[in-house]
């Protein structure tokens, strides 16, 4: 996350995601009450960008979100509320842009717990093969980081 692990309010971030493995990326944000949203990509980067696939990742090749030289008008701001929150890499080896996130039961407080949940919830996941349509399951690495909104 640049610019670093202490954001303020208001302050634009991006983020750098480097992969061993060729794949499709997805970026969720765990706020400091727990409540997950999909950051990367979004309908919005997705229809503005002309590039198809915009969330696939090269081995060894850093993919800047969102890219500065094609931000195409897109920009991640850091929103309220303050405190200490998440941001979780998603990666797969299957296509995959677009997730309905579930809501975090309101018993569950903090990102460790919504991120176990988010886990398990992806678990779950049948993703249609590009061919036969079939649903098979999702095999999903995830890689996340901590940081501060003040």
């Amino acid at each position: 996350m640049l610019p670093g692990k202490s954001v303020s309010i208001g302050s634009q971030v991006s983020f750098r995601i480097k992969s061993k493995k060729a794949g499709y990326v997805v970026l969720i944000d765990i706020d400091a009450n727990g409540k997950l949203t999909q950051i990367f990509p979004t309908v919005a980067s997705l229809t503005r960008n002309s590039r198809p696939n915009a969330n696939y990742i090269k081995p060894g090749v850093p993919l800047l979100v969102p890219n500065l030289a094609n931000a195409e008008g897109i920009a991640y701001v850091v929103s309220p509320p303050a405190g200490n929150a998440m941001v979780v890499a998603m990666w797969s080896e299957q296509a995959v842009q677009i997730l309905d996130l579930p809501d975090i039961p309101p018993e569950m407080a903090g990102q460790d717990e919504a991120l176990n949940y988010l886990t398990k919830w992806a678990s779950q996941l049948r993703i249609p093969e590009s061919t036969t349509n079939r649903l098979h399951e999702a095999k999903w690495s995830f890689d996340a980081k901590t940081y501060s909104i003040q």
